[in-house]
């Protein structure tokens, strides 16, 4: 099998040493050709012409924004993957990996290097479903509002040279919190065409866990998967109580509740306004912000070499809307 292999030269956990391995691992089982990204946007023009230079694998050495940058490319604006088109195949190079792990593969660059040859050798394929917001694809979740804000602050201090770490991600949560959420306008979130309703943050998924904090999983989508819709968690006002009660929920896995957050499972359609531009990030990417977003779920769009969907244990919870 030909496999292109798309590598960020400076992933964040990734060494030069690291990533010649890895290519000698996947040399085992396919045939490699190396591709380094040059900026951002290059995965996507990369992976756009894969199909065409007769790959059948494109493979991303990189972190959950590599792996977007690559399905965008695959995908196109299209709803459906081409006929004959490269599957995609990850071995995580990031800081947290959300798409990969999700996928059930190894923390570990070889040992997820090893896991996919084996998985293409036995003909592992499967087909997930995405989320889209406004055209562009996003493999494990939305955030708008306090949660975009949170990951801008943090890509302004990864750009000045912080690592990027949990406790980074602690602190911008904590000084975004201090400095109010009052900054983040008033969105309205309407899900499926239904009376949209106040949100200062909204999160939303196709698959779980929203994120991690180490090898924690912060899971406010117990339910979510790649064979379903989206899911939908929100916060009307944001305060101590709230915030206190969705952590402890996210951290257990259980949807969080209270008056002031809205839990919705398995929905197509999300439509997102305010009268000033609220900040967006997808798969932990900011974005530009803007006062109008669609997002739309899509089954079975994406074909991806991997072993089978992991065992995930799942609480039987009631769908919950609070006002």
């Amino acid at each position: 099998m030909r496999a292109l292999l798309v590598a960020n030269p400076v992933a964040t956990t990734t060494t030069q040493a690291t990533r010649d391995a890895v290519v000698g691992v996947l040399s085992r089982g396919l045939e490699v050709e190396v591709a380094w990204t040059r900026a951002r946007g290059h995965a996507v023009e990369l992976a756009a012409g894969a199909g065409a230079r007769g790959f059948e694998l494109v493979v991303g050495l990189g972190g959950d924004g590599t792996v977007n940058e690559l399905v965008n490319g695959l995908l196109g604006s299209g709803s459906s993957p081409a006929a004959g088109g490269p599957a995609l195949g990850v071995v995580p190079g990031g800081s947290t990996n959300v798409f990969a792990r999700a996928l059930g593969l190894p923390r570990d660059p070889l040992e997820a290097a090893a896991a996919l040859v084996r998985a293409a050798a036995a003909g592992h394929r499967r087909v997930v479903g995405l989320g889209r917001a406004d055209g562009r694809w996003f493999t494990f979740a939305a955030g708008v509002g306090l949660d975009a804000e949170v990951v801008r602050r943090v890509e302004g201090r990864r750009a000045q040279g912080a690592a990027a770490t949990p406790v980074l991600y602690l602190r911008e949560a904590a000084a975004a919190l201090a400095v109010g959420a009052g900054r983040v306008p008033v969105m309205q979130v309407s899900v499926e065409g239904a009376d949209p309703f106040p949100a200062r943050m909204a999160v939303v998924a196709n698959t779980r866990p929203w994120t991690y904090l180490g090898p924690r999983p912060v899971d406010p989508f117990p339910r979510a998967s790649f064979e379903s819709g989206l899911d939908v968690f929100a916060v009307h006002r944001i305060g101590p109580v709230t915030v206190t009660r969705a952590a402890a929920g996210m951290l257990r896995a259980t949807s969080p509740r209270g008056r002031q957050m809205v839990n919705l499972h398995d929905v197509s359609r999300v439509e997102v306004s305010a009268e000033r531009a609220f900040p967006l990030e997808l798969d932990g990417e900011a974005l530009e912000p803007r006062t109008r977003l669609l997002l739309e779920g899509f089954r079975a769009v994406l074909p991806v070499v991997a072993g089978p969907q992991p065992a995930q244990r799942r609480r039987r919870l009631p769908l919950r809307l609070r006002a």
